[in-house]
């Protein structure tokens, strides 16, 4: 019987979520082929989840609060651990989820969204409620000094999307639906119902340092 790919790491990580969304190739050929990398034993998954538990049943003060935590809960048969740039509380209560990038050119991508949209899974399975009205933040910037301008924004009004000429912050309301068909569809390659399924392009080709073992290769990247 096959080894299924959950069973070479014990957690999935927010990093692996957003590499295998960049491109499940590289994701597989990661995880195949790193020796260093622990696997994360059920107990120790255990216990980040109660650490998770413990930070969020922290009691909050009024106003607005950015919580730097891991988020760790048990989906589908898997543990997952990541840990969103902030968890955004205002008035006490968990409203939105941030994550930040620096990147030249301003885009984002799916796999930037992934992390946040998993993270909201993670936290209904925690509190036991549906987050509706959940936001979901994400700050791309051109250097480290727009990054710095755009969170001094963000402590003010952290939900309103806006555009300068350093930063963006784009917010979308989460979807439950939306994020447990995407996070279905990842969980089978995790847990052995199908193989990885390569998102090649030349770009990505090109930068993969796994791209001379993969047969899907853009050949002329």
């Amino acid at each position: 019987m096959a080894v299924k790919p959950l069973d070479l790491v014990g957690v999935i990580r927010g990093y692996m979520i957003e590499t295998q969304v960049y491109c499940e190739a590289k994701l597989h050929y990661m995880i195949t082929s790193r020796g260093e990398e622990a696997r994360v034993t059920e107990g120790e998954a255990r216990r980040l989840v109660e650490e998770t538990l413990r930070l969020l049943r922290t009691p909050r003060g009024r106003g607005i609060e950015f919580l730097r935590a891991p988020i760790s809960a048990r989906l589908n048969d898997a543990y997952i651990t990541l840990s969103p740039d902030a968890i955004v509380y205002v008035d006490g209560s968990i409203a939105g989820l941030l994550e930040a990038r620096i990147r030249g050119d301003l885009r984002y991508y799916d796999s930037d969204f992934v992390t946040l949209e998993v993270g909201g899974l993670l936290l209904e399975e925690l509190l036991g409620v549906e987050l509706g009205t959940l936001k979901l933040v994400l700050i791309v910037a051109r250097s480290r000094e727009g990054l710095r301008e755009a969170l001094e924004e963000t402590n003010v009004n952290p939900f309103k999307p806006e555009r300068r000429m350093s930063w963006v912050r784009v917010t979308r309301v989460y979807n439950r639906g939306e994020s447990i068909s995407k996070l279905s569809h990842l969980l089978e390659y995790w847990l052995g119902m199908r193989g990885f399924k390569p998102r090649p392009s030349p770009f990505k080709c090109r930068v993969c340092e796994y791209s001379s073992m993969c047969p899907a290769r853009v050949m002329n990247a």
